[in-house]
């Protein structure tokens, strides 16, 4: 490789002629030096360590046509990197937020779904009641009747002799009704 001569037209300066140009003024007041404590020195290193490496101020010339052409691949290369990370980016983004929402949409929907369980179990309960107090009610309604029927009953020694009511035979116009029967509604139900 040909080294090619850097040609600067900037005077150069010694190391001497800086020293003897740089002018020291005396302070009057003497200052206790302070040390930095143990956390700020820590910080202090962290920083350094977490400091990214600083960009080179000038690129070096390349040597050659093919280092060029290398340099601009490299440097296009970098620039579909960041595309796509930023592309990444936003593609990560959009799917969090999607996220989000879809949690937010479940957590509505189960709500939702408790709320008609809910009220299903409430329903579910008064019917259960309505029919616990139907059978209640059916049950007391045939003691009912069958208390009217042993009213209208003859007495004993006639039913004997007599076929059963209700099968078809005619009843004996002569034995007394001494009940009615009374509509459903009628009858008063306890609860």
């Amino acid at each position: 490789m040909a080294e090619v001569p850097v040609q600067n037209d900037a005077p150069v300066i010694s190391e001497s002629d800086l020293v003897s140009k740089v002018q020291i003024e005396p302070t009057t007041e003497k200052r206790p030096r302070e040390e930095p404590s143990v956390e700020q020195a820590a910080a202090a290193m962290q920083a350094l360590v977490r400091a990214p490496a600083p960009a080179p101020s000038v690129p070096a010339p390349p040597e050659s046509p093919r280092q060029a052409d290398e340099e601009r691949n490299r440097e296009r290369n970098r620039g579909y990197a960041r595309a796509y990370r930023e592309r990444k980016r936003l593609k990560l983004q959009t799917l969090e937020n999607c996220r989000q929402e879809l949690l937010k949409e479940n957590a509505r929907l189960l709500e939702e779904a408790q709320a008609r369980d809910r009220k299903e179990a409430a329903l579910s309960a008064e019917r259960d009641a309505a029919r616990d107090r139907l059978a209640r009610v059916e049950a007391e309604n045939r003691a009912l009747r069958a208390w009217i029927h042993q009213l209208n009953a003859p007495p004993a020694q006639m039913a004997l002799k007599q076929p059963m009511m209700g099968m078809g035979v005619a009843l004996d116009p002569q034995v007394p009704r001494r009940a009615v029967l009374v509509p459903r509604d009628a009858v008063p139900v306890s609860e």
